[in-house]
């Protein structure tokens, strides 16, 4: 199941916190070197290295939702935009009929397709000698693009909230090492970053 983009009204843009002080340089810890952050070691394949960050990146983003869960409900978020023309719909299996979603029903449909694609032995294999399958960057890359939708939610939608749990640090951290890696690795197209692409850019001049 993917997720498609749809156009919305043109409407302003609300201003960005994020992106200036105090919060944009707010890390678990200052000093990171992220181009060497997202390097693989020694002797690991680049599909070894994907398999082994895709899992925790999931993690961390649903332990984020999770903390948002008192506020990000489907009275406040009955949709999922991404800005002021963007808003985010649900795919079935076939990619032919739409979903409009409330943000939690979305994120749980998220978490249950992502959650299946990593417990498939044949998919992300964890056994030695299991070979990866032909298409695995593309599988790679439809979950980076989930991933990306509920960053983009939480940002756009609930960085206040973020900030009063102070959780701003934990955020960042992830995000900058998920912005860092997918760019690494080609596992966005600049059509993806929607709104947050200004960010994005942003977050890459830290090295």
């Amino acid at each position: 199941m993917l997720f498609r983009l749809g156009k919305k009204k043109s409407q302003e843009v609300a201003p960005q916190p994020w992106m200036e002080e105090p919060y944009f340089s707010t890390f678990i810890k200052q000093g990171i070197v992220w181009s060497e952050l997202v390097k693989p070691p020694y002797g690991v394949t680049q599909h070894e290295w994907l398999a082994t960050n895709t899992r925790p990146f999931f993690n961390h983003i649903n332990l984020i939702i999770a903390a948002l869960s008192g506020s990000c409900t489907e009275q406040r978020c009955p949709s999922v935009p991404a800005g002021p023309r963007i808003e985010y719909f649900w795919l079935d299996g076939k990619g032919k009929k739409l979903k409009r979603l409330s943000a939690p029903q979305y994120f749980d449909y998220m978490d249950s397709f992502i959650t299946e694609q990593l417990n498939n032995e044949t998919l992300f294999p964890t056994k030695h000698g299991n070979p990866f399958p032909k298409d695995f960057i593309a599988i790679c890359k439809k979950i980076y693009r989930l991933l990306f939708t509920a960053f983009t939610h939480v940002y756009l939608n609930h960085f206040e909230e973020v900030a009063a749990l102070k959780l701003v640090a934990h955020l960042n951290t992830i995000f900058a090492h998920f912005i860092h890696f997918v760019d690494a690795y080609s596992l966005l197209d600049s059509k993806d970053y929607t709104t947050l692409d200004s960010y994005r850019c942003k977050i890459l001049n830290l090295k």
